[in-house]
């Protein structure tokens, strides 16, 4: 089977490509952007093309007959630094893959959209969405995901044998890029961040989603589209959890949301001019603020999605962050790293792998 993927090179991207790459008789086609490198190039059944799926000339040059198409490319910004891309990537981007494949006659079309397309309801567990109205959601990174998801759904009802993922806030290892969570864990283990907000999200793990994925691609029902979500976790409790992955216990102090929202927009302005990613935003504070509460029931029966608790995702993120990029953690924070993970070396251990299909 050929399958292609965009955004490879990305959290999610890196852990499904080395899913599908086990497969029998598997071969991937990884897209990513110019100058983009991944764990996985040099596997035997991998092809790496480099180009941006807002060319619509470039998309239709990677796209293939009956292949199966996992689009994941898009940019996630909780900044609201960079509108017009947001929007030029999210939506005209995934028009142009969702059209591209239609007009090649892939096989099957996942689209990886976001809880964030939904809109929130206090006081229920959300479910799979059956109207898209940007309108309703806050943030152009939401309002993006939503314009997105309508587009591909459009091309469904002409023909796309497609559907749709919706997962929530993604945590777990092999995060090269550095997601804003994995910054948050190392953050927190060394010690720069001492407080705590009220608040919290629905987080899942990476390797879960991955499955969730293909388990669409395989069972899911055209047409439909499936929330891949994990547990609400407060704030206080990540905190927490990583914290015992060090052996630290001691609860961190809790600051009142709108105390730390009179600083968002400074945050950000000087995030901006540092070229860093700013931890907390005027959005990010939203996000863990509004209702956050999604069932993944749909998936659990139709696709038989089974998350694991956020505990072992969150040690094995840090576990994976120690072993991988140690540069990232102070000296104080390395020894107790060093205590906690004293059965392994602390050295790269992805560098080389041998990919071994089904």
């Amino acid at each position: 089977m050929k399958y292609i993927v965009t955004g490879a090179a990305g959290h999610l991207g890196v852990n499904l490509v080395e899913k599908l790459m086990l497969k029998k008789d598997a071969f991937v086609k990884a897209v990513l952007l110019p100058g983009e490198s991944a764990v996985f190039e040099g596997a035997e059944n991998v092809e790496i093309v480099r180009g941006d799926i807002t060319d619509r000339k470039f998309v239709d040059s990677f796209m293939e007959k009956d292949s199966m198409v996992f689009h994941l490319a898009g940019i996630i910004d909780i900044g609201g630094g960079n509108k017009d891309r947001v929007y030029e990537v999210n939506v005209q981007g995934t028009k142009n893959v969702a059209e591209a494949a239609l007009k090649k006659g892939a096989a099957r079309f996942v689209f990886t959209s976001s809880v964030h397309a939904i809109v929130p309801v206090k006081g229920v567990k959300m479910t799979e969405p059956l109207t898209f109205d940007p309108d309703k959601i806050v943030g152009d990174y939401a309002k993006s995901k939503t314009l997105a998801t309508k587009a591909v759904f459009d091309a469904i009802k002409r023909g796309l044998n497609g559907v749709v993922v919706y997962p929530s806030g993604i945590i777990g290892p092999e995060d090269y890029r550095l997601s804003e969570m994995g910054e948050l864990f190392v953050e927190i283990i060394n010690r720069k961040i001492k407080v705590s907000l009220k608040g919290g999200y629905d987080f899942v793990d990476v390797r879960d989603v991955a499955d969730g994925v293909i388990a669409a691609a395989e069972k899911g029902i055209t047409g439909e589209g499936y929330i891949l979500s994990g547990e609400s976790v407060t704030v206080d409790r990540i905190y927490d959890m990583v914290r015992s992955v060090t052996g630290e216990k001691k609860h961190a102090p809790k600051i009142a949301m709108w105390f730390v929202r009179l600083f968002a927009f400074p945050m950000e302005l000087f995030a901006r001019l540092s070229g860093r990613k700013p931890l907390f935003t005027k959005y990010s504070l939203y996000t863990l603020s509004a209702p956050h509460e999604f069932s993944h029931e749909k998936a659990t029966k139709e696709l038989n999605f089974s998350p694991r608790s956020p505990e072992e995702s969150v040690r094995d993120a840090v576990r994976w962050l120690y072993l991988n990029k140690p540069e990232l953690f102070n000296e104080k924070a390395l020894a107790r790293l060093d205590k906690a993970f004293s059965s392994v070396a602390r050295k790269p251990v992805r560098a080389k792998k041998a990919y071994k299909r089904q």
